[in-house]
């Protein structure tokens, strides 16, 4: 029996484990994923009508400066094309934002939590996320309680008028995510979902650990920039 395939294999894993030194191990579907994309950027380098230069990686050329910029452009674009399918879905919901969808849905999900909880994981501001907050429990689609080990904070639950309103709003809301993502196939849906995932992860991060930084002091630390 002939070996060819799995050896040539065997230095793709290796990067791949380098790349990626998750604590829980490798996982064959991300492994998967991952091969997908890495093919896909070898091909594009012989097909791109894009030539990028020899110092392409370590170099702030006009080349490199624009991949960046244009991929924060779309990103904000994507942004905003989701808010905009978003409202559309809620045009008959009592509620009026994608984050005040998300605040419930991380309710059903985890239960009661702290505001300070509910906004960390939503990444919002203090004044924003209470915002949303105090409007859910206005629409009574929220219910508060004193918090037993902190007696000035309060934890949040959902109300049965909240699930209400969330299950409701659950199929428009799915419709949103699909058409976002209808030009993509099935395997590109699954590697944009890895990178978002991986740019997600690294964020999180990020953000725990620098949220007061400077963005200079977070470039400095992260990738070395000055």
């Amino acid at each position: 029996m002939k070996y060819a395939l799995l050896q040539s294999l065997l230095p793709l894993v290796a990067r791949y484990e380098a790349e990626n030194p998750a604590a829980g191990g490798p996982s064959m579907e991300d492994f998967a994923v991952w091969l997908h994309t890495a093919i896909a950027e070898e091909q594009a380098q012989y097909h791109s009508p894009v030539q990028m230069p020899d110092d392409y990686e370590t170099n702030h050329d006009e080349a490199h400066n624009n991949v960046y910029t244009q991929s924060t452009r779309f990103l904000y674009a994507l942004h905003h094309y989701a808010k905009n399918y978003v409202k559309k879905a809620l045009h008959d919901s009592p509620l009026q934002s994608g984050e005040e969808f998300g605040y419930l849905a991380m309710l059903l999900e985890r239960g009661d939590l702290s505001k300070t909880e509910l906004i960390n994981l939503h990444i919002n501001g203090k004044t924003s996320g209470m915002d949303i907050i105090r409007r859910l429990y206005v629409q009574g689609l929220i219910e508060e309680k004193p918090d037993a080990e902190d007696k000035r904070s309060k934890r949040v639950s959902l109300s049965q008028a909240g699930k209400g309103a969330l299950f409701a709003a659950f199929e428009e809301m799915n419709n949103a995510s699909f058409l976002l993502t209808v030009p993509l196939s099935s395997t590109e849906k699954l590697t944009f979902f890895h990178l978002l995932r991986k740019l997600d992860t690294f964020h999180q991060e990020m953000n725990a650990r620098h949220r007061d930084n400077t963005l200079g002091e977070i470039l400095a630390e992260t990738v070395g920039k000055k």
